[in-house]
């Protein structure tokens, strides 16, 4: 979050987005894109989302709200929305000039997938397939019917966002060419009712919980947007393999057809498809390289090491033979 947005929030615009959902005890969690608050409600435990609007405008937070909780309605495990005490998904709070925009979830007692040695377990990998599977298959039904909801494209300007080309292109023009053209390259396939839907698009293990009992949670949905299917299947694949220090053929093959175990109990997949999944490691490959100069990360970071090596050899991921294994 830029510094200068940090600076319109207040106590007092905490306060009064916190009676608006009987909310007390705000203690702050994370900071990233938003502001994450663990709060006591008469209920229990819940988190506070607090949002700059010009990170999300009213219309965006609540279409992102509404989705999760028709997900939920079907039973599919997600992070539960909980209305405020006007029945809204959102309040806007103003005060002294300032607006945020407040949202509130159910608790999630649980942790991220990966365990202290960052591993999935075989069983982990399949429930984490078939959440995606739940996902995508309800989403792919929204098409059918068609029902829409205002949510931006992946390839659309955010209103009130600089474009990530306007962000790098001063500092880093060749880096802004290269997303360029990999967003050329994705812009060529087909957007058909059967491959382009409502995305979570970051379902990596960070934002899929497990709790005690050992199921999984889909959470932050911050950058759900319309996108490929396949831009929803590779993110889990992307994120679990390209840290690894285990031979990654073998981790590969291991994780994919695990995946698809869980994957398939709700939505196949043409394995011929997964022909194209480098065009989206590509994509994602980019975007983190453009993250480590925009967000600052230090160069001696096993993290922004891992990515200027991606980048300045190109992604083993790419190399591998998903269609085959997938068959």
């Amino acid at each position: 979050m830029q510094t200068a947005q940090l600076q319109d929030f207040s106590r007092p615009i905490l306060d009064a987005a916190c009676q608006q959902w009987g909310l007390s005890s705000p203690a702050r969690v994370s900071e990233a894109e938003n502001l994450l608050f663990a709060c006591q409600s008469p209920n229990g435990k819940v988190a506070l989302r607090m949002t700059h609007p010009l990170h999300r405008d009213a219309s965006q937070l609540t279409a992102e709200l509404d989705w999760i909780a028709r997900l939920a309605q079907k039973k599919i495990p997600v992070v539960n929305p909980l209305p405020s005490k006007n029945d809204n998904w959102v309040e806007t709070i103003s005060l002294a000039n300032k607006s945020w925009h407040a949202c509130v979830f159910r608790w999630i007692e649980g942790a991220p997938i990966k365990n202290e040695n960052q591993t999935v377990t075989e069983n982990s990998i399949q429930l984490w397939g078939g959440l995606t599977s739940q996902i995508i298959a309800a989403s792919l039904e929204m098409n059918r019917l068609g029902d829409r909801l205002p949510r931006h494209h992946w390839n659309s300007p955010i209103p009130g966002q600089p474009t990530l080309d306007k962000q790098l292109r001063p500092e880093h023009p060749f880096l802004a060419d290269d997303i360029a053209a990999a967003q050329a390259s994705l812009e060529q396939l087909p957007r058909t009712p059967d491959t382009y839907l409502l995305a979570h698009t970051d379902l990596h293990a960070g934002n899929v919980f497990q709790t005690k009992t050992g199921s999984l949670i889909a959470l932050d949905f911050d950058d759900c947007c319309y996108h490929y299917l396949l831009q929803e299947f590779s993110m889990p694949i992307y994120y679990s393999l390209l840290f690894t220090e285990k031979d990654l053929k073998t981790e590969a093959k291991r994780f994919l057809q695990s995946f698809l175990v869980g994957y398939r109990k709700y939505h196949d997949i043409d394995p011929d498809s997964l022909e194209l999944l480098p065009l989206f490691f590509k994509l994602r490959d980019l975007d983190l390289r453009a993250i480590s100069f925009l967000w600052n990360i230090p160069r001696d970071s096993k993290w922004y090491r891992r990515i200027e090596y991606v980048y300045e050899n190109g992604n083993p991921l790419s190399e591998l033979p998903w269609a085959k294994w997938a068959k």
